[in-house]
This record gives C-alpha cells, sequence and structure tokens, in this order.
C-alpha cells in the first residue's frame, strides 16, 4: 500500500449556474423558467507526480479544482489547512479531513 496523498486546501467557490443542452442551447423547466445547476468546487494544491519516463517529468506541486457534493465538505477548513480528501465514486469530494497542519499563504 503506497503514501496516501495529501491535499493542501486553498479556498472554494459554490453556487448555480444556468443549465444547457451539449450545444449550449439553455435547458428549460416544465413551466418554460430557465433550469440551473448547483455546484461546489474546492481548490488545493497537491504533489506532483513523481513518476517520470523519457516523455514525462513533473517537479514541484499541482494546483486541482475538484468538485464536491455540497459545500458542507469544507465548511471547517480554513485556507492553508493540510486535508485528506475521500471521493465518491464519481469523482467527487464527499469528505475532507484535517491533518492538523496549516501553512501560512499571506503574501
Amino acid at each position: 500500500m503506497g503514501e496516501q496523498k495529501y491535499y493542501i486546501y486553498v479556498g472554494n467557490a459554490y453556487g448555480r449556474f444556468e443549465d444547457t443542452d451539449r450545444n449550449g442551447n439553455p435547458l428549460k423547466n416544465e413551466d418554460g423558467t430557465p433550469r440551473f445547476k448547483d455546484f461546489a468546487n474546492m481548490f488545493v494544491v497537491s504533489p506532483c507526480s513523481t513518476y517520470e519516463s523519457d516523455d514525462f517529468h513533473a517537479k514541484g506541486y499541482k494546483a486541482e479544482k475538484l468538485g464536491c457534493i455540497s459545500p458542507e465538505v469544507w465548511k471547517n477548513l480554513s485556507p492553508g489547512e493540510l486535508v485528506n480528501l475521500y471521493f465518491t465514486d464519481k469523482k467527487k469530494v464527499a469528505l475532507a479531513t484535517s491533518l492538523g497542519d496549516c501553512i501560512s499563504l499571506e503574501p
């Protein structure tokens, strides 16, 4: 079993947007009003892959935007906190737990 991946939580965004079909056309409810979809995204930084080959090299950290099941996922987190993330089968974050450490993100 390999080492568990950790993430640094740096922020979030949530709200709703007007839903569209594959061609970008707005979808409507039965009453003709625009249909909206909720979204919840978490922003994290994590170590890059250590895999290397003749065609691939990475070093340092990567920034990621991850979909979450709801804003409740990050309700007890502060930016800069080290966290473990647990995902649904659809690769959305279902739970984020603090590792108890925090890094300073002050400029």
